[in-house]
């Protein structure tokens, strides 16, 4: 069937994008005892760990690690491209079983959650070439107006440092216009430039970016999941260590 590049744009930016595992099209049924008849996967389909593409295949390292892992737990899955802020949603909704990429911080909230690491990212601090500004400074930190992605792990770093914080965007397109713009100063994520449009390219030449912190990165199982299904993330564990060997 062809798709319709319009539709399929579209549904890239604003709609979940269910990519179906070989062993999904079984009806889960032959899961394995105690095991979940289907988990339900997302991720934002950016970047290294899973690049949504526009003929709808998704590609990447925690992708495949992905992959490897369930499919040796013998668990069929789905996998779906959203949103940061969408994926909070589903999963309040119970409608998400796992997302990923998740930074693992060593938060002990998240104990018993995490399966990982499925490789590790660098968060860097993004500002305009032509401005000297000191991002390490108490005058950045207190006046500086900064932005992230709504939901991610580096808007959180910039709350609990006590940033000035202005509200960002799930587009990266507009947050690179917005920086080139003057209408934030700097913007804090990780490398974001293979995801730009063709026409927000360019912007890249007008920018400068520092690296602020690099984290190992994994798989993060919903607590209704992970309670549902208490042997579920040591045995997801366990697989994506064989994986990765």
């Amino acid at each position: 069937m062809v798709q319709n590049p319009i539709i399929l744009g579209l549904a890239f930016f604003f709609i979940a994008i269910a990519v179906i595992s070989p062993q999904a099209e079984a009806d889960g049924a032959n899961a394995p005892h105690g095991q979940p008849a289907l988990v339900r996967v997302y991720t934002h389909g950016e970047g290294q760990f899973g690049m949504l593409r526009w003929d709808g295949t998704m590609e990447g390292a925690g992708v495949d690690l992905l992959a490897c892992s369930l499919k040796r737990l013998g668990v069929p899955y789905t996998l779906g491209a959203v949103s940061m802020s969408r994926s909070i949603r589903l999963e309040k909704d119970g409608l998400q079983d796992i997302w990923f990429p998740t930074y693992d911080t060593g938060d002990p909230a998240l104990e018993g959650l995490l399966v990982g690491p499925i490789g590790y990212m660098n968060i860097y601090w993004f500002t305009l070439k032509d401005r000297a500004l000191d991002v390490t400074s108490e005058a950045f930190r207190k006046t500086a107006r900064v932005t992230a992605f709504p939901g991610s792990r580096p808007e959180r770093l910039l709350h609990d440092g006590g940033f000035n914080h202005i509200e960002g965007s799930d587009d990266e397109n507009r947050l690179a216009l917005w920086l080139a713009e003057g209408r934030v100063d700097a913007l804090l994520a990780a490398d974001f430039s293979q995801t730009l449009k063709p026409g927000a390219q360019a912007l890249l030449g007008l920018m400068d970016r520092r690296l602020f912190i690099r984290y190992p990165m994994a798989f993060q199982l919903a607590p209704q999941f992970a309670a549902a299904y208490p042997g579920f993330q040591p045995q997801m564990q366990t697989a994506l260590d064989v994986c990765r060997q």
